[in-house]
């Protein structure tokens, strides 16, 4: 806006209230100041924060899936583990049934031996 010269002030004053005005505008502007250097650090405090976070996060993954590759070597032990209970039970079975063979061969021995004595004693 231009001024004419009749318009144009010939001096300018500052009243009082434009003192008013413009310490009103001056606190305002240091409250918007502190208000944005507040803001910064609780984002810069957020920032760090979520650095944090995404560190714990990835912590956590690889804690589980260390997890897992144990499960997985565990339950691959325990079957190896079944498999070998499987075959040492059918072994045992296989030794039980040879040990009653056993027992019945001696047993049948010995009535043997009982008849060669019987006989033999029989010829003499």
């Amino acid at each position: 806006m231009t001024f004419t010269s009749r318009e144009r002030p010939s001096r300018l004053s500052i009243t009082p209230e434009d003192k008013v005005k413009a310490s009103l505008l001056t606190d305002r502007s240091a409250k918007s100041r502190s208000m944005v250097t507040q803001l910064q650090k609780e984002l810069e405090d957020l920032k760090a924060s979520t650095h944090r976070e995404k560190q714990k996060v990835r912590n956590a993954k690889r804690k589980l899936e260390l997890a897992d590759q144990k499960t997985e070597r565990l339950q691959n032990e325990h079957d190896r583990l079944v498999m070998k209970m499987a075959s040492l039970t059918t072994e045992m079975k296989i030794l039980r049934s040879q040990e009653a063979d056993n027992e019945w061969l001696v047993a049948t021995n010995n009535n043997l031996r009982a008849i060669v004595e019987k006989l033999t004693l029989g010829q003499t």
